[in-house]
Order: C-alpha cells, then structure tokens, then sequence
C-alpha cells in the first residue's frame, strides 16, 4: 500500500493526501476506490486544483467522461494556463472523440510550454490523422 493510502487508511483526511491516494490507486487500476477517495477530497477542497485535477482524473477512469470534462473546465476555469491540466483535458476530449477541441488543449499547451513533448507528439498525430503532413513534421522538428 502506497503511502498516501496508508495516511488515509490510517484516519489522515486531509485532501492533498487523498488526491495523490487517487493517482495511486488508479495506478493500481482500482478506478472505483479513487473514484471514493476523489470524492472525499472535494468535500474537504471543493475548488482545489490539485483535488479537482484528480477527481476529474477518477471520473474519465470510471467512464463518466462529460463529469470529468465539467470537473476539468472548472479547474480552468481557475488556472487557465496550468498546461499538465489542459493536457489532460485534451487527452479526455481525444478520448471522446473530439479531436479538433483536444488539438486546441495541445496547441494552448505548446504555447505555455513549447517544448510539451506529450502535447506535441499528440497535435503529431492528429495532424497525421487530419492527412497534414506538414503540420506533423512541424510538431516534429
């Protein structure tokens, strides 16, 4: 057992602690038990970005992607230039099937950090998928 799961096994509430517990127990691949101690964290945080990043991280893993896009866009909605929370997001809308609001995620991403080589390899493959091969080759150099 990880050791923000044992703090919260243990009676150690506190939601920082409960928000890696999440990422640890998805990990593990127990999307139902972060799911548990995500919402537990949003009691105790509600407008924590950290919380909010894992409870939106707990919805996608337990299918509820339009709550886990709702989630995201709240944390923006706070910290619009976080570029690993509007990568996530963009790998949620991908995972939707909204490639044309998840290449805007990446690009958003590319101007905070220009050298976010998961946004970049990613707005690669939409382009590939897009048939723009001079766009990919871009993300590429």
């Amino acid at each position: 057992m990880a050791l923000a799961e044992e703090a919260s096994a243990a009676g150690i509430h506190h939601p920082n602690l409960l928000a890696m517990a999440v990422f640890q127990v998805l990990a593990a691949g127990d999307a139902g038990k972060a799911l548990d101690y995500a919402e537990r964290a949003r009691k105790l945080a509600p407008n924590s970005i950290d919380v909010l990043q894992a409870l939106a991280a707990a919805l996608a893993d337990n299918n509820r992607q339009k709550e886990a896009l709702a989630v995201y866009d709240k944390a923006l909605r706070q910290q619009p230039s976080l570029a690993p929370l509007r990568y996530n997001r963009g790998r949620l809308l991908e995972d939707m099937g909204d490639s044309a609001r998840a290449r805007s995620d990446y690009e958003r991403v590319v101007e905070i950090m220009p050298n976010h080589a998961a946004a970049l390899a990613r707005l690669a493959t939409i382009a590939v998928a897009n048939n723009e091969a001079a766009v990919a080759r871009g993300c590429a150099e």
